[in-house]
């Protein structure tokens, strides 16, 4: 998770258009432990929500999740795992 944070902290966009949603299925003490491990870079807005006992649709429920907590206009959806060229938000914008 801290690597994918930073790469999104790479991406040239204006950062304060950035919100990343961190949607968990993990126990609450990992969830915790999580929180308190993970560096949030200074210019990312970083939300993180747990979804405890209300686990319906597996990842196609944390993305719902994540969709109705969102408030931006443009919405990307990444795995843990996943990385985006700096210039990916960029180059995936209309002009």
């Amino acid at each position: 998770m801290q690597g994918l944070l930073e790469n999104i902290d790479n991406a040239e966009w204006d950062k304060s258009k950035i919100e990343v949603i961190i949607i968990s299925d993990d126990t609450e003490e990992y969830f915790k432990e999580m929180q308190q491990r993970v560096k949030i870079p200074e210019n990312l807005k970083v939300i993180f929500y747990r979804r405890g006992i209300n686990k319906r649709g597996y990842k196609s429920g944390a993305l719902h999740d994540g969709f109705k907590k969102s408030t931006g206009e443009l919405i990307l959806t990444m795995d843990v795992d996943a990385r985006i060229y700096s210039d990916s938000i960029k180059r995936g914008m209309p002009r």
